[in-house]
């Protein structure tokens, strides 16, 4: 129904099945609809608010084909998240007395959360479940749960990633902890862990959410350290990665409106618990460029999970601009023997090249960094090739550089060919490369002539102490 009230939608099924419930969801002028049919299945239809009017009939598609069984169907509730996600409670089976939430666009299941008491395990009833103020509500015999829902972007890496390891699943929280109303609305706030403990006040977590309260970095530090320091994190790690993102997501929003207030020590401490990961908040990094901060921007490289492949190509952009004005013009130079950037940035680029990334999905990120700072982390990679030998810690291994070469020379290559700038430097990277394929081919033919060798020859046993009597054999 439109803003007028005075049209009505007819919302139309390919099926046989009727609509149990439904939900609209309202995002960036298109409108979704989430529907549970009688036969099991769930449904979905979206619409741009401009085709709204002209439109009489909707057609909506099953996305999740048997969701739950027919006779079930009935008490399977659904709330619209977003375009492609949808929360789901009253299921069967491992989801009994679960909401879970789903990507419709790739069949993918992102989180799940129980909503069970540890001091109350009767079966859960639902009325109803619904999506407002980026909270899940969630309406049961036992009383009301209210969950923090983080909506992470519908992407095919995001989901090959969930699908390949969804043992991990927990390392990349959407649903967060969960507060609990009784039937009185009164608050209990236990925030319950999944080993029935629990984690104690939320005192402190309000007090850093809180800016009349925290008003310095040192205070930020002093609460995050106390935070850390003592039982107030619950012990489910899903609970602790959503209660530190909050944290980060409130210094984002603050720095945004005090440009004075960077708690750097604080920040420090929470990314070191090597919980957050940084998909589900990439505007942390991007505000740590931001501020320039080297410090904090390597202890995300060292200890956050999933860094995304833009956010990487983000930070190689941040390393190499103006790098001209502190290299002396050694940035230009192709001689293997001199490293064209300072010692600091080269560090730097080393951890970041090392970083696990996705070379098809990287490639479309590398393409869009400046040429000017292609060709100074193309002249880099050229003297990591001439210098790597071991691969340890010390040094880029072998192996990380050639991805990267290959990768720039992928999303580059036109400009590079046609750029009198870069010739010299492709020749010699050629030249190189043709020694090491010559190198590589001779040991090749040394192991192939070492491995025709046969077993080695199993060692005489060495003389036993002399004991009381002694038996030998000889064999002949």
């Amino acid at each position: 129904m439109n803003q007028s009230a005075k049209q009505v939608i007819r919302v139309s099924v390919d099926s046989p099945s009727k609509l149990l419930h439904t939900s609209f969801h309202t995002i960036n002028s298109q409108m979704v609809m989430h529907a549970v049919g009688s036969d099991g299945d769930l449904y979905e239809c979206s619409i741009s608010h401009n085709e709204l009017p002209q439109c009489k009939i909707l057609s909506c598609q099953p996305v999740l084909k048997k969701l739950s069984s027919n006779r079930h169907a009935k008490q399977v509730k659904v709330a619209s998240i977003g375009l492609s996600l949808v929360a789901v409670v009253g299921l069967e089976g491992e989801y009994t007395d679960h909401v879970c939430v789903w990507d419709t666009k790739y069949n993918i299941l992102l989180a799940k959360q129980s909503l069970q008491s540890s001091t109350d395990r009767t079966r859960i009833s639902v009325s109803n479940i619904i999506y407002a103020s980026n909270h899940l509500w969630v309406s049961t015999n036992h009383g009301i749960h209210a969950f923090s829902v983080e909506r992470a972007p519908s992407t095919l890496s995001v989901a090959l990633g969930r699908q390949a390891a969804p043992e991990e699943r927990s390392r990349f929280p959407v649903i967060g902890q969960q507060w609990r109303f009784d039937d009185q609305g009164e608050f209990e706030g236990d925030m319950e862990t999944d080993d029935g403990n629990q984690a104690g006040d939320h005192g402190i977590l309000q007090d850093i959410l809180n800016k009349e309260k925290i008003k310095s970095a040192k205070q930020f530090k002093s609460a995050v350290y106390k935070l850390l320091s003592s039982k107030q994190l619950p012990v489910n790690h899903v609970d602790q990665a959503t209660m530190l993102h909050s944290i980060l997501k409130h210094v984002c929003d603050r720095c945004a409106e005090d440009k004075k207030f960077w708690p750097k020590e604080g920040l420090v401490d929470i990314v070191k618990t090597g919980l957050i990961a940084a998909s589900s908040c990439t505007d942390f990094v991007s505000c740590v460029i931001e501020r320039g901060d080297i410090d904090v921007l390597i202890s995300c490289l060292q200890h956050m999970q999933d860094i995304p492949d833009s956010t990487l190509a983000l930070v190689i952009d941040f390393i190499l601009r103006d790098l001209s004005s502190d290299t002396d013009d050694s940035g230009k130079s192709d001689t293997p023997k001199r490293c064209p950037i300072a010692e600091d940035k080269a560090e730097l680029i080393d951890l970041t090249l090392k970083c696990p990334m996705n070379d098809i999905f990287m490639l479309e990120c590398i393409a869009k960094v400046k040429f000017q700072q292609v060709m100074v982390l193309l002249r880099y990679l050229y003297y990591r090739l001439n210098t790597t030998i071991a691969d340890d810690e010390q040094t880029l291994p072998a192996n990380v550089v050639i991805d990267w070469i290959m990768l720039i020379l992928d999303a580059h290559y036109s400009q590079l060919v046609l750029s009198p700038e870069a010739r010299v430097l492709l020749v010699n990277l050629n030249q190189i490369v043709e020694t090491l394929s010559h190198y590589h081919d001779e040991v090749d033919a040394v192991h192939e002539m070492l491995s025709n060798l046969p077993s080695p020859i199993t060692e005489t046993p060495k003389a036993k102490p002399d004991a009381i009597y002694s038996i030998e054999v000889l064999k002949l």
